[in-house]
């Protein structure tokens, strides 16, 4: 993260660890993701209970993450651009617990697979979570080295995640129409898809927390084309 010198060089350190901590559990909450969905297309009950477990050291991090904020909260006092770093770091945090969060559902339904024997190796599941990750993957960079290009690139691609979304849900519901005896597999699929789409929507989060910081704008609930407009007039 290009962050401004300080007199002190030792809240310089502290900012950078912060930034490499909620870093490293974004890329974990990925990692989750992808595989929780993997696990449940081949049930895979061993790399399932990994994401259950994987779950405790994410919501540690947050815990870390929300005690260091505290705590150059009211020691540093920062201020402007640095406060705004702080505030988009807790609320990245949040958004990062909750998609683990959604990991963890998916894993859980792999655990209700075990005595059923039962597979989703649908691969257009793999696909979006896939796609989901390399969204929350850009998304930590655009914050991290304050790209805002990036950033916008994120919130439109979001689209595209939901278009998949709503296919995936179209055609289980397609599915259960035409065959009664599915409507409990059809369901867990339909929740997968839910649980995917919700990460999606944690990493466009943090995409407009990329833009808050780097130019000091809430554009939490502005249409993308209101943004373009609204940073080209920057």
């Amino acid at each position: 993260m290009s962050l401004k010198n300080h007199i002190y060089s030792q809240y310089d350190e502290e900012l950078m660890a912060l930034n490499d901590d909620i870093y490293r559990m974004g890329v974990l909450v990925g990692k989750q993701l992808v595989a929780a969905v993997s696990a449940l297309s081949t049930n895979d009950q061993a790399l399932a209970s990994k994401v259950r477990a994987a779950e405790r050291e994410i919501d540690q991090l947050e815990i870390i993450v929300d005690d260091k904020c505290a705590h150059i909260l009211a020691v540093r006092q920062p201020a402007a651009r640095d406060l705004r770093l702080i505030l988009s770091i807790s609320r990245i945090a949040r958004d990062l617990e909750r998609a683990g969060d959604e990991a963890n559902k998916i894993a859980k339904i792999v655990e209700n697979l075990k005595s059923r024997n039962e597979v989703f190796a649908d691969g257009r599941l793999k696909k979006m979570a896939n796609d989901v990750n390399a969204q929350l993957e850009r998304a930590l960079s655009a914050f991290s080295n304050g790209d805002v290009g990036m950033a916008v690139d994120v919130i439109r691609s979001d689209k595209r995640i939901d278009q998949q979304y709503g296919k995936g849900i179209h055609d289980a519901m397609k599915m259960m129409s035409e065959d009664s005896d599915s409507i409990e597999s059809v369901m867990e699929i339909i929740w997968t898809l839910r649980s995917i789409e919700r990460v999606g929507d944690h990493a466009l989060n943090v995409a407009e927390q990329a833009i808050y910081y780097k130019l000091g704008k809430d554009i939490r609930h502005v249409s993308v084309k209101s943004l373009l407009d609204d940073i080209a007039q920057s």
